[in-house]
């Protein structure tokens, strides 16, 4: 079966039908072959062309009025006449390459394209645009080429960006951006009446989809060395207004803020989506999301740099504190030692109340609670360290003379 259609696709098909008409002519009438052969061919001829006017509008998917189906039968025709017209299928928004794989991207002439339901086709002549063509069949005039493939899906587009610093530091990241031609939504097929439209198309099409996808088109520029294609717009925008709000952060405010609630990164990012939008309503491109990625320094060494900036710093802060430490410990030593002599002076007072109290004839009690007194604060654990040099001195003195003279009544202790 392969072979047949081989064969019937190839050019030696038309010498096999000719030789058969001439054999078909002189069976029909072998008395006047001639007679015979002209009326197989002019009856074969008139059944084919009426074939192809009756299947030209039925063979492609075209709407039914009465010029799309003219030009069907002028284009099928033309093919049947072993003339080849453009053919082209756009799908992705790409020009599919044709069947012996060379490019059809720039094809023009009497033809056809087929457009997919993600795309559209900017026709152009010599002089400029001609029209505007959405999903379906359309047929191409003569002086007609393939200009610009609009994909009408969302788009995303992303690079990596460096950009400097108030202070002079440039900074490494990566812009992602995501839009699509205005006026173009998507459809949910769940929604479409299936009754009334059996295929439904993913995306709105109509002529306000034209004169908007015409507005994004004249949007193209003209560089130094290239064109920036409508769909290169938005990341350039982004990316030029991007190296402005940079380079109005320093580095540390852009990556370590002092307030811990900031975050420059959200803000350039929701900066930059609201520039870009507005930059781009006029233009018949719809800017649905800018974000950024985190910065980073472009120069390795600026990290070994930060890190050491910051290891300083942290031994500063570990200095203070051991410092400060210190200090509250000498405050407590002192507070402590004071209270100790405070204890002392307190007690020695007391105790000569007491005596005042008890007369004269029990100065042996009182010189002995004295004495009790005396070696009771000798023996308080910790008091020692916390009183000063003189006074433990003091107290030494008073605890030797007490055992050494005895009480005054005559009492004595031991040496």
């Amino acid at each position: 079966m392969k072979t047949i259609i081989r064969f019937l696709d190839s050019r030696w098909i038309m010498p096999v039908v000719f030789v058969v008409l001439i054999a078909l002519g002189l069976i029909l009438d072998p008395e006047r072959s001639w007679g015979g052969i002209a009326w197989t061919f002019l009856s074969g001829y008139a059944m084919y062309f009426f074939g192809l006017q009756l299947a030209a509008p039925h063979l492609l998917p075209i709407s039914p009025d009465p010029q799309s189906r003219r030009l069907a039968r002028r284009l099928l025709v033309r093919f049947a006449g072993s003339r080849k017209p453009m053919m082209a299928i756009v799908r992705e928004g790409k020009v599919l390459p044709g069947p012996d794989k060379q490019s059809r991207e720039k094809a023009g002439g009497d033809g056809a394209i087929f457009v997919d339901s993600t795309s559209a086709v900017a026709l152009v002549t010599d002089t400029g645009l001609s029209r505007i063509v959405g999903p379906g069949v359309h047929f191409t005039r003569q002086n007609e080429r393939i200009g610009k493939v609009i994909d009408l899906r969302i788009q995303a587009k992303g690079k990596d960006v460096e950009a400097q610093t108030r202070d002079g530091i440039r900074v490494k990241f990566k812009i992602n951006i995501r839009f699509r031609i205005a006026g173009i939504e998507s459809r949910k097929v769940l929604e479409v009446d299936r009754k009334i439209e059996k295929w439904p198309a993913p995306y709105t099409w109509n002529k306000r989809a034209v004169s908007l996808i015409a507005r994004a088109l004249s949007q193209e520029r003209a560089g130094l060395d290239q064109i920036f294609a409508w769909d290169e717009l938005p990341l350039n925008e982004a990316i030029k207004r991007a190296h402005e709000y940079v380079a109005q952060y320093t580095y540390d405010g852009l990556t370590e803020p002092r307030n811990p609630q900031a975050n420059p990164r959200q803000d350039i990012q929701r900066r930059l989506e609201d520039d870009v939008r507005k930059a781009l309503a006029d233009s018949g491109i719809k800017v649905l999301r800018v974000r950024l990625s985190q910065f980073t320094p472009a120069d390795e060494a600026i990290d070994k740099q930060r890190l050491e900036a910051w290891k300083a710093d942290w031994i500063r802060r570990q200095k203070i504190i051991e410092a400060e430490g210190r200090t509250e410990s000498y405050r407590l030593v002192e507070m402590a030692r004071a209270q100790g002599q405070m204890e002392l002076v307190l007690r020695i007072g007391r105790a000569l109340e007491v005596s005042q109290q008890v007369g004269v004839e029990n100065a042996d009690l009182i010189a002995l609670r004295l004495l009790e007194v005396v070696e009771q604060l000798a023996a308080e654990p910790g008091l020692r360290e916390f009183l000063g040099e003189e006074p433990r001195e003091a107290l030494d003195q008073v605890q030797r003379k007490l055992l050494r003279e005895g009480t005054p009544g005559g009492a004595s202790s031991a040496p």
